[in-house]
């Protein structure tokens, strides 16, 4: 989903948007500087509360899966695309860690 289409109000979106790519430019940032310092892999809720879930059942392929996507968070590639995405936002976010 674009990052455009997470937002109500879009045309805030826009505004910013656009101002923070002149800001960019002005600044001489590129891209790469860019994913460089920012990881595409980050261990969201969704993903841990399926695993554990998963796990629960006696299956653990899934948080092995996210593991080695959470390994390897600069990298871009099938695995760490697959776990790169927020959640729902209608979903509750809530994780159960029980010991």
């Amino acid at each position: 989903m674009p990052l455009r289409d997470q937002f109500v109000d879009r045309n805030a979106f826009d505004n910013w948007w656009q101002d923070y790519r002149k800001r960019r430019i002005a600044a001489g940032t590129a891209n790469e500087a860019l994913y460089a310092l920012n990881p595409l892999v980050i261990p969201r809720t969704h993903y841990l509360q399926s695993a554990i879930d998963a796990a629960e059942q006696g299956d653990f392929g899934p948080a092995h899966k996210l593991m080695e996507a959470i390994r390897q968070p600069f990298d871009d590639n099938e695995i760490t695309r697959e776990y790169s995405q927020p959640g729902a936002a209608s979903s509750q976010g809530s994780l159960s860690c029980s010991s």
